[in-house]
């Protein structure tokens, strides 16, 4: 008798895996969920060094435009007077950076990380101000 079993990965969403055991069909949910093909999963909330050393773009609006084009949209008006998109606000470190065309200002080799805070815990962590959310640029050292 099989057994199927539906794994949920990073990466890939479920995937169907076909075992003689619930043992041995674990230790392989257990083994695809961290890794597709020997690459690491890509997180939906950081850009991490590996992935901006990779890149061929020259700043981080473009480097965010290509990998991860989601955080650049807006989140739509936050009142009914203000038709205005609420975008991301940029922060280097702790510091207001301003708005998303000086993500251009950073060349990648500058760059430690690219963080994307959502609204509700940008608004915890740096204050009212922030419906659109924080792109969080890290500097390297």
């Amino acid at each position: 008798m099989k057994l199927l079993l539906l794994c949920r990965t990073r990466s890939t969403g479920l995937v169907a895996l076909a075992g003689l055991s619930a043992l041995v069909g674990g230790a392989a949910c257990a083994a695809g969920s961290h890794e597709q093909e020997g690459r690491p999963s890509r997180s939906s909330t950081v850009i991490g060094f590996e992935e901006i050393r990779a890149s061929s773009v020259s700043n981080a609006l473009e480097l965010i435009q290509q990998a991860r084009p989601a955080w650049l949209r807006s989140r739509g008006s936050t009142s009914l007077r203000d038709a205005q998109p609420t975008l991301p606000v940029i922060y280097v470190g702790q510091m207001s950076y301003g708005s998303l065309e000086n993500l251009r200002d950073f060349e990648l080799q500058a760059i430690q990380e690219i963080r994307f805070i959502d609204a509700r815990s940008a608004t915890t962590r740096f204050g009212t101000g922030h419906t659109g959310g924080v792109i969080q640029v890290v500097l390297r050292p």
